[in-house]
């Protein structure tokens, strides 16, 4: 933590976002770090493109091709950071300065999506396979990329509400709820009662989210936990 959230600060001094929310919570339970995520949502805000897209890093310093630049996991920190600002330290404040910027980036995602369902990005970046690590491997860039748009939708309606939006957050309710039905008709396989290919990703993402339909999760549940057990 020194001004950004380095990804790797002996040769990559750069702010990657999927740090800061991925790793949000914990870093709040040992820092007070309220002010640094305040500094870190004006940089995604001066950072935005007036498209929508938030970038990978924030500030763009140098401007990435492909998934480095434009991966929903990473861009997605422009609505979970603020969130996880105001879960720690109950600050509105940057719920409703940083309003704007959320909604642009999530009508971003929407004009990205194909029948609900985004399909690019880095994904479950670096995951062990049989290949060199990188791109995902083991789960579909689908999976992580519209489940985290889904997560983005929820939590920006709870967010409106919070702002007393109501309207906007129903609407953002109902989108989020069409996601979660696109991702389960594309990834939940009925035969082997597990999504996409059964990778501890790809099973645990939509439990944490609770994208699982109830009559489903003891299935998903009792995958990850076997996977978990092969390792």
């Amino acid at each position: 933590m020194q001004s950004v959230l380095t990804d790797c600060p002996h040769r990559e001094k750069l702010g990657w976002l999927e740090e800061s929310h991925l790793l949000g919570s914990s870093i709040m339970y040992n820092y007070d770090v309220e002010r640094l995520y305040g500094k870190i949502a004006g940089d995604i805000q001066d950072t935005q493109k007036s498209y929508g897209l938030v970038p990978d890093i924030a500030p763009e310093y140098t401007a990435f091709k492909g998934g480095f630049r434009d991966s929903p996991e990473c861009g997605s920190a422009a609505v979970l950071n603020p969130w996880l600002v105001y879960r720690n330290y109950g600050n509105r404040r940057i719920l409703s300065a940083r309003f704007d910027v959320m909604k642009r980036y999530a009508g971003y995602l929407a004009r990205q999506a194909d029948g609900g369902i985004i399909s690019y990005g880095l994904g479950d970046w670096y995951d062990i396979g049989p290949k060199r690590p990188g791109v995902s491997q083991l789960t579909a860039l689908g999976v992580t990329a519209t489940a985290i748009y889904y997560q983005d939708l929820v939590t920006l309606s709870r967010i409106a509400g919070l702002l007393g939006k109501q309207s906007e957050a129903d609407r953002l309710q109902t989108a989020a709820r069409s996601i979660r039905a696109a991702f389960n008709a594309r990834f939940y396989n009925v035969r082997t009662g597990v999504y996409d290919r059964g990778s501890q990703t790809a099973c645990a993402m939509p439990l944490v989210l609770g994208m699982v339909p109830e009559e489903n999760r003891a299935g998903v549940l009792n995958r990850l936990a076997a996977q978990g057990l092969r390792r």
